[in-house]
């Protein structure tokens, strides 16, 4: 899937959450959206989910805007919320058998793979809990394992490394974020970590106060920014 930004912007009650956003992702791409609280990381994948509608420009999918009644388009992706809510006194497997029916997504083996896939995140024990009843970590490795299973060619994701999973949550995050990638689909997630984006990205968004403030691989941004290091120069020059 390929995406563009054209002069993408979202206001809000007044504010410029995203300004004239230009930008072009290439499939099979890793990409971390960077920036400080306020920046517009949240407010980007949220229009990118179609959740929210652009004020002005446009977002495209393989050429073809991106519109929130088209079921075809979101059925492409699938969005992680940074505080995934379930529904009241569902468990864990009921939860995420609704997210699976919404997208009718019924392969052979469906069942076994959500097994393995709790297995992985060392849900199990907790499979009949209700949802409501689950720390948030355990609830957003849920929705994480629904993720997974579903395969997507678009996965957004908000807030992973502050969502309260645990280390284990984030290894396996990372593993199939990877097989996700090779297999041709995009994953973006938002963080405020730069250590991670470092070294857990292809390409890295940086947002400023609603504006694109660099776009590129961690090398081409430090080389941009005249900081051999870390990306930590760049974010001092903003």
């Amino acid at each position: 899937m390929r995406l563009r930004f054209d002069g993408a912007t979202k206001n809000y009650w007044g504010k410029r959450a995203l300004d004239d956003i230009r930008l072009e992702i290439e499939p099979g791409k890793l990409v971390a959206v960077l920036g400080v609280n306020g920046a517009g990381k949240s407010t980007l994948l949220r229009c990118l989910a179609a959740q929210a509608m652009l004020s002005s420009g446009n977002i495209t999918m393989d050429g073809e805007p991106l519109r929130r009644d088209n079921i075809h388009q979101r059925r492409r992706m699938h969005w992680i919320h940074d505080s995934p809510i379930g529904f009241q006194n569902m468990d864990m497997l009921g939860q995420i058998a609704v997210t699976l029916d919404a997208y009718a997504h019924y392969p052979e083996g469906i069942q076994n793979r959500v097994l393995e896939l709790l297995l992985e995140f060392s849900l199990l024990e907790c499979e009949f809990q209700p949802v409501t009843q689950l720390s948030r970590g355990q609830r957003y490795k849920a929705a994480l394992a629904a993720m997974v299973a579903l395969d997507r060619e678009l996965w957004l994701i908000d807030e992973p490394f502050a969502s309260g999973m645990d280390p284990l949550g984030f290894k396996v995050f990372k593993k199939h974020s990877l097989e996700s990638t090779k297999r041709g689909n995009t994953v973006i997630y938002t963080t405020q970590i730069l250590e991670i984006a470092e070294s857990f990205a292809d390409q890295v968004i940086v947002l400023n106060r609603g504006k694109l403030a660099a776009f590129g691989t961690v090398e081409e941004i430090k080389q941009a920014s005249r900081s051999e290091k870390s990306l930590q120069g760049f974010f001092e020059q903003l």
